[in-house]
């Protein structure tokens, strides 16, 4: 709920006061329908360059291209983000987050100084969590499919209310936009929500 909350005021900034959600939802669908990989073949070619498991994958868009943005933990435990072509396959960069030791072959994350330490909290979280998975990330995104038929456009791990969660963002067919939670230790749906039009959740 409050993650939730969250993006919708992210997505107010962006918007700039526009419809809250919606435009979101649609600039992350326009994003799929330009990718010619699946998010798999994506994190496999991620995985070739760095061995290990992928715990967060994003789609986003880069200098023009749509970009697959993979997190990696390899098998030491560090943390790498590697960005994948959506076009082609081609792995684009790859970042070691290392405290403060973070290499880039353009100057991408130069200039973020205090917010690096939340990032890498985040994707410390979120390597904490995959350990208590139990069910794979597309198992969980099966299981959230066979609740509510449409197009996924945000998953993450979560815990709430002392559960490993995957919580699974689902527009379908008709626009409307619905959440997901998906105990990652059982496979058992936990939370099947719809959003209102105006984002309230009451």
């Amino acid at each position: 709920m409050k993650r939730r909350l969250l993006i919708s005021a992210i997505a107010l900034t962006i918007v700039g006061g526009g419809i809250v959600g919606t435009t979101a939802f649609a600039q992350q669908k326009k994003l799929e329908q330009e990718t010619s990989i699946t998010e798999e073949e994506a994190i496999a070619s991620s995985l070739e360059k760095v061995p290990g498991e992928a715990v967060v994958t994003d789609l986003d868009r880069d200098d023009g291209k749509v970009i697959y943005e993979i997190e990696v933990k390899d098998e030491q435990g560090k943390i790498h983000e590697v960005d994948v072509d959506a076009a082609n396959g081609q792995v684009l960069q790859v970042e070691a987050e290392d405290d403060d030791d973070r290499y880039d072959d353009d100057e991408a994350y130069d200039d973020d100084d205090g917010e690096n330490d939340d990032e890498l909290s985040d994707k410390e979280e979120q390597a904490l969590l995959k350990k208590e998975a139990a069910i794979s990330r597309d198992e969980g995104k099966n299981i959230a499919l066979q609740e509510v038929n449409g197009d996924v456009v945000e998953m993450e791990l979560d815990e709430e209310n002392g559960l490993i969660v995957y919580s699974v963002e689902i527009i379908d067919d008709q626009g409307n936009e619905h959440e997901v939670e998906v105990d990652a230790k059982t496979g058992d749906v936990v939370k099947v929500e719809k959003d209102d039009d105006d984002g309230d959740d009451d």
